[in-house]
This record gives C-alpha cells, structure tokens and sequence, in this order.
C-alpha cells in the first residue's frame, strides 16, 4: 500500500492552462482525507507554491526550491539549505560573463530578485502570480544564504550555460527545470532529497512512494520512488529512461494513475 504522493506542479499537476482538473482535484483530496499525503515538489518558491495548495485546498508538506526548502503541512520550514551569499554572487557574475542576455533571477526565501524585467521574468511572474524586485542580493547585508539562482534564456544558451557551470561550478546541483531554464543550488537540495526528507521524517520506506514529474530535475525523485511516472509531455529523453509513464498533464494524467492504483 502507497503510504504518500509527491508530485512537481507546473507541466505535471497543472494543465497548460495553469488550472487543475475538477476530478484531479476532488481524488487529491479524498486522498489527503484518507491521510495520505499529497507533497507538491517543485523549483518555485514556498510562497509560489501556497497557492496551488489553496487551490487544492489541502494541508500538505511542500518541497520548494528544488528541495533547498521543506515546509511541514502547516507552513513551517522545515529543512533550508542555502548556499553562501558570496558563491551565490560569484556564479551568479560568471553567468553573465558567459552570455549577458541570460536573465538571472537570485532567491532567498521570499525574496526574488531580478536583474532586469525582460520577457522571461515578466513570463514567470505571470505563471507563479507573484512579482520580483529588480535589485541585488549584495543590497541585502542581513541575508548570508540563497535558496536558488534560475537561469533562463533560449534553448540554446541554456545548453551552452549548463555547460559552463558543469565545468566551473560542478560542486552545485546544477538541472534544468525545462529546455528554457536552468535551476543552480547548493549539493544535496535535490527533489529526491527532499522526497527522502519528509519519509525519513515521517518513517515511511521510498518503497511506499508514488511520484510524478515532467522535467530533468523532477528524474531522480521519480526513479527513486516505489512507483515513478514521467508524464506524457515531457521530453522525449526523460521518457526514454523512464520506468514508467502517466498520461499527459493536460490529460489529468495523475488522476488516471491514482486511480489505477486504487488511491
């Protein structure tokens, strides 16, 4: 018997639409009522992810920043892992130096910065309903860590900029979150991470897990879960490695699988 369920949100429990299917939704809650926790694993910030939770309307662990920081079910911070102010603003400079057009966004906990409101941050303020601050973290002398650093850009500046950092900062988790972005954090703050966390913490065997993901970062938490899905939109190479897959996003394919699985 699956005893919890971790799911990354944009492209695998959202719709292209930003919205979740009504019998997703009603499933997800008979699940959590059932106590049987619904963990939401993603690369957005906690406060990006409380309104999905609303939208769900559960109470629910939650894995943000790629699993740099776990809440509880009440909103309570958990685990933080933050890479020191200076590498941050080290990498964050190599970047640019590599390509000025690369639009770099830094995060602290609530805080994102934004080095300048070009189309990708405007896209992203869009599709997480929150806004950025355009600044610098060496103007915030009370904060001494940073969550994440997002890359984004074309595809193709996003491969030339993996590999730069793989090559210069390969001490990082460096993943992409899509072809278009690039998610740098300090070791360790995987979603994997994250998922082996809140099990260890609530004394539950990965054995006992169901997750779902769309992207390269969501690959290790879904492989190493007792039951793993990669959704049907997803890149063709992550479906190639995959164990399993679940219908598309816009198929409500986690509510098909749930269902299989008599959750």
């Amino acid at each position: 018997m699956y005893k919890i369920v971790f799911s990354d949100i944009d492209g695998t429990l959202l719709k292209s639409d930003g919205t979740v299917d009504d019998k997703l939704k009603t499933k997800i809650q008979a699940l959590v009522n059932s106590g049987i926790p619904f963990v939401l694993a993603s690369a957005r910030s906690g406060v990006g992810v409380f309104p999905i939770l609303k939208m769900l309307d559960i109470k629910a662990p939650i894995i943000a920043f790629s699993g740099a920081l776990i809440y509880d079910k009440d909103k309570n911070v958990i685990k933080s892992l933050e890479m020191p102010k200076e590498d941050a603003v080290k990498i964050h400079n190599y970047i640019l130096s590599q390509n000025p057009d690369i639009s770099v966004c830094t995060y602290a906990l609530n805080l994102w910065l934004c080095d300048k409101k070009d189309s990708w941050v405007i896209n992203e303020e869009k599709a997480v309903g929150l806004e950025s601050v355009k600044d610098s973290i060496l103007n915030y002398p009370e904060i001494s860590g940073v969550h994440k650093l997002l890359c984004m850009g074309t595809k193709e500046e996003i491969d030339y900029i993996y590999d730069c950092l793989i090559k210069e900062y390969g001490e990082f988790d460096i993943c992409r979150s899509k072809e278009t972005y690039l998610e740098v954090n300090i070791k360790g703050s995987s979603k994997f991470f994250g998922m082996k966390f809140i099990c260890d913490s609530m004394g539950i065997d990965l054995n006992d897990t169901v997750a779902f993901g769309d992207s390269d970062v969501d690959l290790e938490m879904v492989n190493n879960a007792g039951m793993g899905y990669i959704m049907e939109n997803a890149p063709d190479n992550l479906k190639a490695g995959a164990k399993h897959i679940a219908r598309s996003n816009d198929e409500s394919g986690i509510y098909h699988i749930l269902k299989e699985l008599d959750l």
